[in-house]
């Protein structure tokens, strides 16, 4: 906001004192002020309303209207509130003084008047006036922001008290303004205080009528002053769910159709190596075997695929249950002993007596098992993988170790996305789809679970999955 020049500043005298008017009138003009002067308050209001000065200074004892008649007129809401009224005056007693702030004066000046004193409360009187104008400006800005914002927008207090919404907010969650403020947070937006505030959040909204919808939010704590607040950016997931729900249904239905070509050429092929249509010679026996492992990977993708747009689809729910933990690891171990017998690789299972968990079995048991094929695959011969379970007060660790080539620090970063593979001689021989880790990822954070690498070169990888015990 641009300051105004002297000479641009409009200065307005009200005083009954034909004197004081002159000799003020010099000594603004001086200044370099331009100056408009009336000789009682009546006359002054009305000159004000026409030429709407910068500034008034106003005598506090005028005869028919006193100063802090005129102050009080000057101050309605249709008059800018920033405007700077000086009371000039000469009485000195607090209450006088007192009388004065009360009805709305920005300051005071005794008489008789000194000039340079009256020149810096001028100055000054103004500053102020520009800074409110320019904060003014700045809320009114933020106001629109607010009111324009598709995005819903909390404030609350640090313990979540709300304060204000916005329009956007109301409309979200069904409910006014005056409906949500002193309300706890926790009331519209479930299990809020599990969540660590730091990071962007999908979580389960509720509308005052009970009804629940998926929503995205994120929360910034901010200090003004000696004070704090938190605002809360909020997004409704609902029609970005229903096109993710369509996207998984697509690949789904893709997926589905794939399979009956994979199992009309797996057919052929497992004739033809029967041997029900003659013997195979060694040529024809390897052009066989091209169709063979091609449907075997492309099986391998179709299925990965599959467990990708189930577990990326937000409306597709897990089946819980209650698993015996000890069951789980023993009907591993029996499908990957021989796996690693193969390889000649020794795995070790050892786990705490009597764990139970809710989860899924289903993908809990993918889980693990591509873990520990893994471990196995990567495991030098005659080295061990071991397979433990971990007990905590609210949760269960699953650990699997393995004395493999290891993980770079910068692939760790990496391991998890979607299609990677590591660049080594070991991965490239062992091959996959690249979806395995991503998947793994995926329906442990489905499960409200994380996982962990621990992994150094040359000398091992551990993966540690933490899940809660119960939901």
């Amino acid at each position: 906001m641009t300051t105004k020049k002297e000479n641009d500043v409009l200065v307005q005298i009200i005083d009954d004192d034909i004197v004081t008017l002159k000799t003020l009138s010099n000594v603004l003009q001086s200044h370099g002020h331009r100056v408009i002067t009336s000789e009682d308050g009546m006359s002054g209001i009305e000159q004000f309303k026409h030429e709407n000065p910068d500034i008034v200074l106003l005598d506090v004892q005028m005869s028919e209207m006193n100063g802090y008649e005129v102050c009080t007129a000057l101050r309605k809401p249709e008059f800018d509130q920033a405007l700077p009224i000086l009371m000039i005056t000469g009485l000195e007693d607090v209450e006088s003084i007192n009388d004065a702030f009360r009805v709305g004066a920005t300051d005071f000046i005794t008489k008789p008047v000194n000039p340079a004193l009256l020149g810096q409360r001028i100055k000054y009187a103004l500053k102020g006036k520009e800074q409110f104008h320019e904060i003014q400006h700045k809320t009114n800005e933020l106001a629109a922001i607010l009111l324009s914002a598709s995005d819903g927008i909390i404030t609350t207090n640090l313990d979540n008290i709300i304060l204000n919404v916005n329009p956007a907010a109301e409309n979200l969650f069904n409910i006014s303004k005056t409906q949500i403020k002193d309300k706890h947070l926790s009331e519209f937006i479930q299990d809020l205080e599990a969540y660590d505030e730091n990071d962007n959040k999908h979580l389960t909204g509720c509308k005052s009528d009970g009804e629940t919808f998926p929503i995205e939010f994120s929360v910034n704590e901010v200090d003004i002053g000696d004070s704090s607040f938190k605002s809360y950016f909020i997004r409704d997931l609902t029609e970005q769910h229903k096109l993710e729900h369509m996207k998984g249904e697509f690949i789904q239905t893709i997926s589905h159709e794939l399979r009956t070509p994979i199992a009309a050429i797996k057919g052929a092929v497992g004739i033809l190596n029967s041997g029900v249509l003659g013997d195979v010679s060694p040529d024809l026996q390897e052009l066989i075997n091209i169709p063979q492992k091609s449907c075997h990977q492309l099986e391998e993708l179709v299925n990965d695929i599959l467990d990708v747009s189930i577990l990326e689809d937000p409306m597709e729910s897990l089946d819980y249950e209650k698993i015996n933990v000890n069951k789980l690891l023993d009907a591993i171990l029996n499908d990957f002993n021989d796996i690693a017998s193969n390889n000649n690789v020794e795995l070790l299972v050892k786990y705490s007596p009597k764990l139970f968990l809710q989860a899924d079995k289903k993908r809990l048991s993918k889980v693990l098992g591509h873990l520990v094929s893994n471990a196995i695959k990567f495991s030098p011969e005659g080295e061990k993988v071991l397979f433990q379970s971990v007990e905590g007060k609210s949760y269960i660790k699953f650990i699997v170790s393995d004395n493999g080539p290891g993980i770079s620090d910068s692939n760790i970063e990496k391991i998890f996305t979607k299609f990677t593979q590591i660049d080594n001689s070991s991965t490239r021989h062992q091959g996959g789809t690249g979806l395995g880790l991503y998947i793994v990822k995926k329906a442990v954070e489905k499960m409200s679970g994380s996982i962990e690498i621990e992994s150094k070169l040359n000398k091992g990888s551990t993966f540690i999955i933490t899940l809660p015990k119960g939901r």
